[in-house]
């Protein structure tokens, strides 16, 4: 549970590294599939404003330990509002710690979209000293821009770590990216 920073609250919970299989097809062709999924789960009361400008990180390592943090930022000057970051660390025995003291620096690497202006960063070093994380995560695909059915847009997509001391792979998301 927390509170959003355009007011409200919102409450949050993630299942991870859950089984699934199924079937797929793919250019004509059915196959089953099987592996790992993580499933999250967000509600609230907060209002449609400012809260949505803000980035999601979601990593599972190789070490069987995951890492999920969130920052929100102000609309304006897209500064990391104090107070509104957070995240959890699950260790390799499934045991979670929740992390407030983390920076999530974005690197060189950066798309624009040509459908909306907007300009994403595509590479962050991700650094977590509680647990002792410092890691450099890359994104796996530059277009990975969704257009919701309400017109609104964010970039959400799969990434890898890419440098640190640990290794594994990501989802990101990010709002709020105005031109």
């Amino acid at each position: 549970y927390m509170e959003m920073s355009s007011g409200g609250t919102s409450a949050y919970y993630s299942c991870t590294r859950m089984s699934a299989d199924g079937r797929m097809s793919l250019e004509g062709r059915e196959m089953n599939v099987t592996g790992d999924s993580w499933l999250d789960r967000q509600w609230g009361n907060w209002k449609g404003e400012a809260a949505e400008t803000y980035d999601w990180f979601s990593l599972r390592f190789d070490d069987n330990t995951e890492l999920m943090l969130y920052s929100f930022r102000d609309t304006e000057t897209g500064e990391v509002l104090p107070g509104y970051n957070c995240g959890t660390y699950v260790d390799e025995n499934g045991k979670p710690t929740n992390v407030t003291d983390f920076t999530v620096e974005p690197l060189d690497r950066r798309w624009r979209s040509d459908k909306t202006g907007e300009t994403y960063p595509l590479k962050w070093r991700v650094s977590v000293p509680q647990v002792g994380i410092d890691i450099t995560i890359d994104a796996l695909v530059e277009d990975q821009l969704i257009v919701d059915s309400f017109g609104g847009t964010f970039w959400e997509g799969v990434c890898g770590v890419v440098e640190g001391n640990k290794t594994g792979y990501g989802y990101v998301e990010m709002d709020g990216y105005n031109p």
